[in-house]
């Protein structure tokens, strides 16, 4: 339905609000963390979780901020949730940031084209991403929903950096 979109939509931008915890030093590190590095960056999940918990109209981004790095074979964190005991919502940005991620440039790497990264999360499907939600991805690839998306975003970058250089 269109109310449970524009929640999806919701939770999806807070997904990652714990890392205003995370220090910059670890965040923009342009190399590997290393293993403590590594604990503070999991730990993101645990201060999204406890930054939303009292708020109620937040509690689905709670959970999705709480639980979008659970793997879909029980690998992930911070509970080692597997398969359906992942929420669906948390499942489904899984997806999305994965993909995001692979797109975008960050300091330890280069942007990946977007067919390659298609690719990938086809890969990950059923160890780290859940499989049904990556077929509904390609569905929406094929049909040039998500290409068109990728690019009304460079479009409104393109914008907004124009406009930063005006001001």
């Amino acid at each position: 339905s269109h109310r449970e979109a524009q929640e999806i939509a919701d939770a999806s931008l807070l997904h990652d609000i714990g890392k205003a915890n995370v220090p910059d030093a670890v965040l923009k590190k342009p190399g590997p963390l290393n293993p403590d590095e590594w604990r503070t960056m999991q730990r993101h999940t645990l201060w999204g979780d406890a930054l939303l918990t009292d708020h109620h109209d937040f509690q689905t981004a709670r959970w999705v901020a709480r639980s979008h790095h659970e793997h879909f074979d029980g690998s992930g964190y911070p509970d080692g949730l597997q398969g359906e005991h992942i929420p669906l919502l948390a499942r489904i940005v899984a997806v999305a940031d994965v993909f995001d991620a692979l797109i975008s440039h960050r300091p330890y790497k280069q942007p990946w084209p977007p067919h390659a990264a298609v690719l990938e999360l086809q890969r990950m499907a059923g160890s780290h991403l859940d499989p049904q939600i990556v077929r509904a991805f390609i569905e929406l690839w094929d049909a040039g929903v998500i290409p068109a998306i990728i690019e009304n975003m460079r479009v409104e970058e393109v914008a907004e950096q124009a406009l930063q250089r005006a001001a």
